[in-house]
């Protein structure tokens, strides 16, 4: 019976037992399984080797995975292997053996981690972790440099001092391989240290041809296909080499069998001297990169275009996935009575004083909202056949809260959102590209998904496996994750026509603002390094400039107050609270009033759909650092900008970006203008049309 070798030839292990068969003329039949659209983990592939890995091989009854056992069984199985490849000498295997156990946990790793962390994430819509990278260049490189004193060491052209290659040899090998997707400055500065290492490589290239060349055949398309990318970026001023655009082709998504990240490293403390200036730097690099995929998915359709092709598909979920948690509202906080928030389509109870369109609408009524108005989307389709997006109606954020007062363990937390897995699993639009063209939308931020080990907050929603492809809407986002999309809190402000956000306009670009600056908002005691303090005492230091509204026992729940405030005010700081993001910055944009940001992650870093990437055209930037160490009074560096520039930034928060930040009405009728529900839609169908 022939032997059977289940292989993804993107796959570096794969390559070493490949490349072995073909030069042992080992009479094989490779059947391909695609790591990419999951096919290594399905019912069938599970029944013939239950670890679900690559490579694996089947030989009549004996199934066998992981590569170095599987090189060993056909060196010693099949007739006409040379003794070179593993000899019979006890003590030479005993060697070999000791260069395979110390690859896995060095070469490998570092090798793996540096390349995802630096080129290929984004691609696979994986988080570019910086921490992680840095620390991978450090196991890599120490790697390299032990190969060349220990391994290679002698006159011998390849490991142990041999004059012929071992397996051990073609397992390290292809491994360093990978390295050829990185840039060539980088390549060569990781490489060129390490001469002997790079002689070594070509013998072993040269000992097995014509077959090495043909097996990494996929990885030079890769190679090429990243560059090219590249080439195409730089040329437009997109995205720098650090980075991959969703755009390159499938195979590069296939280019590693990936190794699980250590935790995700949390930005809001890189201020903390944790962390080196070069990984910090690389961290902002890695964000701006994704930004700019991000906005690379930005329609020029407008709300009206034609839905050829864009057709939205809504799952009817069971409803312990969103109606029945509502059904709950009026338990799960126990001063707070949801339910008053959630009439009128979510949008809560009207506000008079404030005029036509304005709700007391809570923060968390996203997912209601965005439901609401997908089920009356124009394009919405009811054969699954006929979509091109679809949208998953999960109430993740109201999940969350129903638990946060109740002591339950973390499984009971986690039960919804692995039944909710389970069932759209079942489904064939789910499988037939891996979740890659839905959508979820979640009214929380993005760490309330990603709870911790040993934290009890929250629910591991966003960090299962099956999470990973699809696109995730939320108010804040995770900054290493590329299909995690911020998209505006909602406001109080729902308009119905264009007439509503005309009139709103005109009345915010006439108010009368007789205070320079103004914070909503309270201290933070129990966050020593938060700056709100600091800011509290200089705005009550000139109380004829600033304006403090103490949100203490309750003083911001009326909505009237804070947009009345900002509507009087010239400035409104925005400093971050117990995360970088604030929905006080769109309810300061919605009133005309100017945001003061202190930490680029509460919103340059965050919403490329809805605001410009060139912020200093809605807001001024001050750092909070500087602020802290109090170099800077806030109140004295905003009476130096002059009347004409904060005319011009005014103008263009009214006239150009308010639109795009509200969410109209559930029957809303826009013509002119297109509101952040309809920018948001027409953005993802763009983004499922690109990496198709």
């Amino acid at each position: 019976m022939k032997l059977k070798v289940y292989a993804d030839r993107m796959s570096q292990p794969t390559r070493a037992v490949i490349v072995f068969c073909k030069v042992n003329r080992i009479d094989y039949e490779e059947i391909k399984i695609e790591i990419s659209k999951g096919q290594h983990l399905t019912p069938e592939f599970a029944e013939i080797i239950p670890m679900e890995q690559l490579p694996a091989i089947v030989d009549g009854r004996f199934k066998l995975f992981e590569s170095h056992a599987i090189l060993i069984y056909l060196a010693c199985t099949f007739p006409g292997v040379a003794d070179h490849w593993y000899p019979a000498d006890l003590f030479k295997r005993s060697k070999i053996h000791s260069v395979l156990d110390w690859h896995h946990s060095n070469l490998r790793r570092g090798a793996a981690m540096y390349v995802l962390n630096t080129t290929l994430a984004p691609a696979l819509g994986r988080p570019l972790n910086p921490q992680a990278a840095a620390k991978a260049e450090k196991l890599l490189s120490s790697s390299l440099s032990k190969i060349e004193s220990i391994w290679l060491k002698g006159n011998g052209r390849f490991l142990l001092s041999g004059n012929q290659p071992s397996i051990a040899d073609l397992s390290l090998v292809c491994e360093i391989m990978q390295l050829e997707l990185l840039d060539e400055k980088d390549r060569t500065r990781l490489l060129g240290p390490h001469n002997k290492v790079q002689q070594w490589i070509e013998n072993t290239r040269n000992a097995t041809q014509r077959h090495f060349d043909e097996v990494h055949k996929v990885l030079m398309k890769a190679k090429e296909k990243l560059q090219n990318q590249q080439l195409k970026e730089t040329n437009h001023g997109a995205l720098n080499n650090s980075s991959v655009s969703p755009t390159i082709s499938a195979s590069i998504k296939e280019v590693v069998n990936i190794v699980r990240e250590e935790p995700d490293p949390i930005v809001s403390n890189r201020d903390q001297n944790n962390d080196s200036d070069g990984e910090v730097a690389f961290a902002g690099k890695v964000v701006k990169a994704q930004l700019q995929v991000q906005r690379s998915w930005i329609s020029n359709k407008n709300n009206v275009a034609s839905c050829d092709e864009r057709g939205i598909f809504v799952y009817d979920l069971p409803s312990k996935f969103n109606k029945d948690l509502v059904g709950q509202c009026g338990f799960m906080i126990p001063w707070t009575n949801f339910f008053k928030y959630f009439n009128n389509e979510a949008m809560g109870e009207p506000i008079a004083k404030l005029g036509k369109g304005w709700y007391h609408t809570h923060q968390y009524a996203l997912e209601l909202i965005f439901h609401t108005r997908a089920l009356k989307h124009p394009c919405r389709v009811y054969n699954e056949n006929e979509a091109k997006l679809f949208y998953v109606p999960f109430y993740g954020g109201l999940d969350i809260l129903r638990w946060h007062f109740k002591n339950v363990s973390n499984d009971v937390k986690d039960t919804l959102a692995l039944e909710l897995v389970k069932w759209l699993e079942n489904k064939k639009s789910w499988l037939q590209n891996s979740g890659k063209d839905h959508v979820f939308v979640l009214g929380k931020i993005s760490w309330d998904f990603r709870r911790r080990s040993d934290a009890s907050w929250g629910t591991r929603l966003l960090e299962l496996e099956q999470m990973q492809n699809p696109m995730k809407l939320l108010i804040e986002r995770q900054p290493w994750h590329i299909n995690d999309i911020g998209i505006p809190h909602p406001t109080y402000f729902h308009p119905h026509s264009d007439d509503d956000i005309i009139t709103w306009q005109l009345k915010i670009i006439r108010s009368n603002r007789k205070n320079l600056v103004s914070f909503a908002g309270v201290a933070k005691p129990h966050a020593p390094e938060n700056i709100r303090s600091i800011l509290i005492i200089q705005c009550n230091s000139d109380e004829k400039k600033c304006r403090f509204l103490n949100c203490t026992s309750g003083g911001c729940n009326q909505p009237e107050s804070v947009i009345e405030l900002f509507m009087e005010s010239e400035f409104c700081l925005q400093p971050p609270g117990d995360s970088p993001t604030r929905k006080s910055v769109f309810d300061s944009l919605v009133s005309g009033c100017i945001p003061v940001l202190f930490d680029p992650f509460t919103a340059y870093y965050q919403y490329p759909w809805h605001l410009p990437e060139d912020h200093s055209k809605y807001s001024v930037f001050i750092d909070q650092e500087e602020t802290r160490q109090m170099k800077v009074n806030v109140v004295e560096r905003l009476m130096k900008v002059p009347v004409r520039e904060r005319e011009d930034m005014r103008r263009y928060i009214v006239y150009k970006l308010l639109p795009g930040l509200v969410y109209g009405d559930s029957n809303s009728q826009l013509e002119k203008f297109q509101d952040a529900f309809s920018i948001t839609m027409n953005n993802l169908l763009e983004r499922v049309n690109i990496t198709e």
